[in-house]
């Protein structure tokens, strides 16, 4: 399945450290993955801007639901080897709307793979 293109460039292109556009489109973060089905499901809009505030407060629940069950999360995320670094686009994207308070916790499933989005 190919990621959405417009999805791709609002998260990864634009606000992700660690995207790598010639890496293969089959990979994606589990930020990524959450994202597109909170908008699939029609709890997040399609158009948004991630602003610059870094909402600290919601990080380590968010960490927990999400980045646990994220396939880089061992190996290849540098975030989750040092929390002083940025994190990824739908990380950020995910941790703005539970700061505003736009999503809850529990609006964040616990594992997604490309099998669950239809994009």
């Amino acid at each position: 399945m190919k990621k959405d293109p417009a999805l791709t460039n609002m998260l990864c292109r634009k606000k992700c450290r660690y995207y790598r556009h010639d890496k293969s489109e089959d990979l994606a973060c589990q930020g990524y993955l959450v994202a597109g089905w909170l908008i699939e499901a029609g709890k997040l809009p399609d158009i948004y801007e991630i602003n610059a505030t870094r909402y600290r407060i919601k990080e380590d629940d968010l960490v927990r639901k999400m980045c646990e069950n994220c396939s880089f999360h061992e190996s290849d995320c540098d975030f989750m080897i040092d929390r002083n670094l940025p994190p990824c686009g739908g990380f950020s994207l995910l941790a703005q709307f539970l700061g505003e308070g736009q999503l809850t916790i529990e609006d964040i499933p616990d594992q997604l793979s490309f099998n669950n989005i239809t994009w």
